[in-house]
């Protein structure tokens, strides 16, 4: 009889035994997946680290997992989180979340023990672990990313410091010459703020006679043709600016235009075509003809006053020959001499009377 009573107990201590022993090969497969992952992982208890992988270790820069142990995680974050709230109460406030949650990831910034940040894309997740709710963090390491977006964001800002720097104004559009974007330089010349700019169609700065005679081609620019034109832009208070505008299709597809102020350059041609014009009326008045000579290219260009005395036409050929050839033949020696060793050697003032035989009668004159 005391035997069959003795035995329900025993049964009940193999199985309690059974269980303990499954409790340890249960945990020690947990510590093995820790151990053996790639990815850092760290226990967390109370903000406090009780266990960590090799992973986390080297990532943390640490000389072994020891120095981890029981180290506080607050003193891996640096004072401020990337968006100004303090790593010390961000992370009580993440770790209860994950604690009622039961899971909770973001991105945060650490540093090792060398002082140096990194960015980690960090996972917590809420286990029960002898009879208490621990934290299981699981990191991804995501540096050369945040640095891939620092470059991005630093070429944007420099693309828009030289966008809004440069001296020729630019409008970048889409479709059908919409406009999407506008720098500092056009707003200044065109006399339109950004905001009045934006979502117009660049029409808004031509005139419609214009428009008809001289096209915005957006059918060559969509195929890859720069388009050069010479227009009048027309200012928000109506006055006309002469303009250079070459419009192209840029690497994201759409479509830019640099506007070039051309006033100044218009006013001096304007001036200059007057200075000639009043140049050529004086000559002919006083029958004084007048010439270029470029000795490097043997080309010389005359004035219509000159062509006239010469009697040659604008098709004539122009070089040092035809010239000589001009000459009355008792000439010829004498004038090629004086200008090979006075004006050609000696760089002196071509000053010299001679006799020529007019191309088209043959009459001779001094």
């Amino acid at each position: 009889m005391k035997h069959k009573k003795e035995e329900p107990q025993q049964s009940k201590y193999m199985q309690s035994q059974d269980l303990i022993s499954e409790l340890h090969e249960s945990e020690e497969k947990f510590h093995l997946i820790i151990k053996n992952s790639h990815a850092p992982i760290l226990l967390v208890d109370n903000l406090k680290i009780i266990d960590c992988n090799e992973s986390a270790v080297q990532i943390l820069k640490c000389k072994n997992s020891h120095k981890l142990i029981n180290e506080n995680v607050l003193n891996l974050f640096p004072e401020f989180q990337p968006d100004g709230n303090r790593s010390d109460e961000k992370a009580k406030e993440i770790t209860e979340i994950a604690l009622k949650k039961g899971y909770h990831r973001l991105e945060w910034l650490y540093k090792d023990f060398k002082e140096n940040e990194f960015f980690v894309d960090v996972e917590l997740i809420s286990i029960p672990f002898k009879g208490r709710k621990i934290i299981y963090t699981i990191w991804h390491d995501i540096s050369k990313q945040k640095e891939t977006e620092k470059a991005i964001l630093k070429s944007e800002h420099d693309f828009k410091e030289l966008f809004n720097q440069a001296a020729d104004g630019i409008l970048v559009g889409v479709g059908k010459g919409e406009i999407v974007n506008a720098n500092d330089s056009i707003l200044e010349l065109s006399g339109y703020s950004k905001n009045e700019l934006i979502g117009q169609n660049i029409n808004i700065l031509f005139e419609k006679e214009e428009l008809i005679n001289q096209p915005l081609r957006y059918d060559l620019v969509k195929k890859g043709v720069t388009v050069f034109r010479d227009r009048n832009l027309v200012k928000k208070d109506g006055k006309k600016v002469p303009i250079e505008m070459n419009t192209k299709v840029i690497s994201d597809g759409r479509m830019q235009a640099l506007i070039r102020d051309v006033s100044k350059r218009k006013t001096a041609e304007d001036a200059l075509k007057k200075s000639s014009e009043l140049l050529e009326k004086a000559e002919t008045i006083a029958g004084i003809g007048r010439f270029v000579y470029d000795i490097n290219k043997d080309i010389w260009e005359s004035s219509s006053v000159l062509n006239l005395i010469l009697g040659i036409s604008e098709s004539y050929k122009k070089d040092f020959a035809s010239w000589l050839n001009i000459i009355h033949p008792d000439y010829q020696r004498e004038m090629k001499n004086y200008f090979i060793k006075k004006i050609f050697r000696n760089r002196e003032k071509f000053n010299k009377v001679y006799e020529i035989i007019r191309v088209n009668d043959k009459n001779e004159r001094w």
